[in-house]
């Protein structure tokens, strides 16, 4: 009797903790597998998907612009993204920053390698290796989400004297707090 009892309650905390875990079922982000609207790198590709390669000059005075999208979301309960990236860098350690700009809505992120962010744009920052590896980023918003959101993948900013070299793949937004599969 006490066995059983033990399972069930066990049981019913895995049923309590499954039902609160969120998954988005869809990639909120078009052609992601081709990005041809990104000026994808003709003729390279990782996991059979096109290639965003991100060029900033030595000494240049300005940011050069990853991956680029504006899209249209509606998020009212709960209010958690997932963003997640395959990426990499010519150097290791090449800093690349990733933005869920939505204006006037505050919001917090978390991202795969532990950094954290509170800042309004959804600016966060990601050191690359340079093999590919996957990337994510988790926001969660202080408020109700509607309309244009800009997501910006592997902007390069940081001042150097060396030019940096980074490459986007396979970019994912969705519905959630846990990270899925690229779909």
């Amino acid at each position: 009797g006490g066995r059983l009892s033990s399972t069930e309650t066990g049981l019913e905390g895995v049923k309590t903790s499954l039902e609160s875990l969120w998954v988005g079922d869809r990639n909120l982000l078009a052609d992601t597998e081709n990005i041809s609207d990104q000026s994808p790198e003709p003729n390279l590709k990782y996991m059979d998907k096109a290639v965003k390669k991100i060029v900033r000059v030595a000494n240049a005075t300005s940011y050069t612009e990853g991956y680029n999208k504006q899209i249209s979301v509606t998020l009212l309960n709960p209010k958690e993204m997932i963003l997640s990236f395959y990426a990499k860098s010519d150097a290791a350690g090449t800093v690349i920053t990733c933005y869920c700009y939505s204006p006037n809505v505050s919001k917090d992120a978390i991202t795969s390698e532990g950094e954290t962010s509170t800042t309004t744009d959804g600016a966060i920052r990601f050191t690359l290796t340079n093999t590919w590896k996957r990337y994510w980023v988790r926001y969660t918003f202080k408020g109700n989400l509607s309309g244009k959101q800009f997501i910006i993948i592997g902007r390069l900013a940081n001042a150097s004297s060396v030019e940096q070299v980074a490459y986007i793949c396979a970019p994912a937004l969705y519905y959630g707090h846990h990270n899925k599969e690229w779909s």
